[in-house]
């Protein structure tokens, strides 16, 4: 059995963990939104955006390793180690996890979406593009400089 003070420590991070993985998902859901619009400049601020949460769920994860061999369990789970918990903080941990893994899954299915948005999109871009090399009109209009691109810019606002 994992001692009280552990089992304390164990709940706030599940506490972090699933506050910050909610957060997360909400923006991921910005992002899709985003993405349907076609706001580059947006989705430039939302990629920065979530290199940040993706550094801080790598810590999330080094914390939960070092969490999990504190306990004496380097190669088992969470969802293992929870009924080695003392008996009333069972429960709650109980709970929490169900609600961190149902978070993490429509984060998952969230982020799908979006990486699937994404491929339409740049599917659609080279469409564009590839109609441009071969229609000589088009490629005037498409090929033109904007006179006010953003350095090393990859899209054309027009398209």
């Amino acid at each position: 059995m994992v001692d009280a003070a552990w089992s304390d420590r164990l709940l706030r991070f599940f506490r972090d963990m699933l506050a910050f993985y909610e957060e997360f998902l909400s923006f991921e859901k910005e992002k899709y939104a985003v993405l349907v619009s076609g706001k580059l400049k947006e989705l430039d601020t939302c990629l920065k955006r979530e290199q940040a949460f993706t550094l801080k769920a790598r810590g999330f994860e080094h914390n939960r390793v070092r969490l999990l061999k504190e306990a004496g369990v380097s190669d088992g789970t969470f969802r293992e180690l929870i009924p080695k918990l003392e008996p009333s903080r069972q429960e709650p941990m109980k709970k929490l996890y169900g609600e961190i893994s149902g978070t993490v899954g429509r984060l998952q299915s969230t982020n799908s979406r979006c990486s699937q948005m994404t491929r339409v999109k740049l599917g659609r871009v080279s469409h564009i593009l590839s109609n441009a090399e071969n229609h000589p009109e088009l490629k005037r209009i498409y090929g033109k400089k904007l006179p006010d691109a953003e350095p090393g810019s990859t899209f054309s606002e027009k398209i």
